[in-house]
């Protein structure tokens, strides 16, 4: 296979290494806080991000990505008795009523209601511990080490707990599932459930212009706490506090600040990175581009080391149109992908011409079935 980038990484990221004047690092009334990129988990503020406390209704994020990972949202699902009469915010729902899937997970991101919190848990693990058991199975999967759940909705229990810095993983990843992702960003919403219209109560996606969700929380206990997803110039943050009096400004704070200091670069312009590939019976191997331009992450002006990795098949079936997809280029950050682009064939790949016998044509035939069994 050859490769070939028309223009080097390595200069480009000598190329943007001059600072950029950003904003004074925010004071914040949150007791913890943090501000990463999203897709590589960048850290660009934090107060007090491993200090480890409640999260109240926060919690539902993570409920909300474990759930959707298991069920059909158009599943229907009944209220027990115990979801019915849970303590706390709730929609009022009755034992034994039936409910799609999807409007409880709005009820439950939306509202924040615990009953709909219970009523997922239950219908999907038989019972609120098994789910609950899956929550923290899956923050030790995104690398949460100060965080455990013991409920599903965030109400005090001394065994419920995070961090900031954790939470912020966690955020990072449910906003990275679309369905959550989808929720998390509607202001309105008119449900199935009696034609039921629910309005967001995260009050930052009508004051922030680049607010596009997540979730609020409160309790007593952990005082007010809120996760935010801004998104502005093609870069997602997230925002975390915990125990925040003034959350709704701290989040604009931290979000400008965070946005101040983070920059995309072009790493790869479109076209710029040329890959050949063997084909099948083709006249010639199969020359693929990448589509589209591929970007870095810069922090104030300074491009963060980065690594381009393709993902190709070993060859390809001729006849090829140009344009058709044979693969794709990422560039990764701190080990996660921050950008990528198809791979596209460059140029039409015929097949080969002239005289082929009949048992030619068929190994051909019983190589393609053989590749693609192999392939999957």
């Amino acid at each position: 296979m050859i490769k070939k980038l028309l223009i080097p990484l390595a200069s480009l990221l000598i190329l943007t290494n001059t600072p950029l004047k950003t904003s004074a690092e925010p004071k914040i009334s949150a007791k913890s806080g943090i501000v990463i990129e999203a897709a590589t988990g960048t850290v660009l503020y934090s107060k007090n991000h491993n200090e480890v406390l409640p999260m109240a209704s926060t919690t539902k994020i993570m409920t909300a990505l474990v759930a959707v990972e298991l069920g059909n949202l158009d599943r229907e699902m009944t209220v027990s008795e115990k979801a019915a009469a849970v303590e706390g915010s709730q929609m009022g729902l009755l034992a034994e009523q039936k409910i799609s899937f999807r409007d409880l997970l709005y009820m439950m991101l939306l509202r924040s209601a615990n009953d709909a919190a219970e009523v997922i848990a239950e219908n999907l693990c038989g019972s609120i511990e098994k789910f609950v058991e899956l929550m923290n199975e899956k923050a030790l999967e995104l690398g949460c080490t100060d965080t455990h759940f013991a409920n599903v909705h965030g109400l005090p229990h001394n065994d419920h707990y995070t961090t900031a810095a954790d939470f912020a993983k966690i955020a990072a990843a449910a906003y990275a599932n679309d369905t959550v992702r989808e929720i998390v960003s509607t202001k309105t919403k008119k449900l199935d459930y009696f034609s039921l219209v629910l309005e967001n109560s995260n009050k930052l996606l009508t004051s922030y212009p680049y607010a596009t969700g997540m979730k609020t929380g409160f309790t007593k206990v952990a005082g007010r706490c809120l996760v935010s997803a801004a998104e502005k110039d093609e870069i997602t943050l997230i925002a975390v506090t915990l125990n925040a009096p003034d959350d709704w400004n701290d989040h604009e704070k931290m979000l400008d600040y965070g946005f101040s200091r983070v920059s995309r670069w072009e790493a790869v312009a479109a076209g710029a990175y040329s890959a050949e590939i063997p084909t099948l019976n083709g006249a010639s191997k199969a020359r693929l581009i990448n589509t589209q331009s591929i970007y870095g992450l810069a922090i104030d002006g300074k491009a963060l080391p980065a690594q381009l990795s393709e993902n190709l098949p070993k060859m390809m079936f001729a006849p090829l149109e140009a344009g058709k997809t044979g693969g794709y280029l990422h560039l990764t950050v701190n080990g996660k992908v921050f950008s990528s682009s198809p791979l596209a064939v460059a140029e039409t790949v015929p097949e080969k011409y002239g005289e082929i016998s009949f048992a030619e044509k068929f190994f051909n035939l019983f190589r393609k079935i053989f590749f693609f069994y192999l392939t999957g």
